[in-house]
């Protein structure tokens, strides 16, 4: 019997990801899964995923010294430094419960935030997806927002939406 059946069968996480966008919101939900992570004993990830065709080079292959226009460089650099505090904070809040974040990565795509999310955790053998959504009023309250239900969808995981 292999590991990923065996994991199956007990109902155990060995690999968790969170997929974040620096909102409070998510970041919440960082929280839910490092909590997660905690009683599972479990491996943490964590994502953010950029959706523009200009970057996918310059985030997918670490190509960062490329010549730009001044602006285009400019934005590079604060969406980098950004998603690196968010990471940061992330890693401070999974040391408090003696969880290592495993892995944290700035994702550039031109496919949907949705795929990327889904094709790294195949790639990197996720058992669980950890990602929010925002609860609206009236029959929206119903509808998941389009990131979440590509996921819920697509994923070869549970995944856990967090409102």
């Amino acid at each position: 019997m292999s590991t990923i059946e065996t994991k199956k069968q007990k109902g155990i996480f060995s690999k968790i990801l969170v997929a974040i966008d620096g909102s409070k919101y998510s970041m919440d939900v960082a929280y839910y899964a490092i909590n997660i992570s905690n009683k599972f004993n479990a491996e943490l990830y964590a994502i953010h995923v950029v959706k523009d065709p200009a970057y996918v080079d310059m985030f997918s292959f670490g190509i960062y010294d490329i010549e730009t226009p001044t602006y285009r460089r400019l934005t590079v650099e604060h969406i980098i430094q950004k998603v690196k505090e968010w990471f940061d904070e992330l890693k401070v809040k999974a040391n408090e419960k003696n969880i290592q974040l495993s892995k944290a990565e700035l994702i550039g795509t031109s496919a949907s935030v949705g795929a990327a999310i889904v094709d790294y955790a195949e790639k990197n053998d996720i058992d669980l997806v950890v990602l929010g959504t925002k609860g609206y009023s009236g029959m929206k309250k119903l509808l998941l927002g389009s990131v979440a239900s590509a996921v819920l969808a697509y994923a070869h995981c549970p995944v856990m939406v967090v409102r």
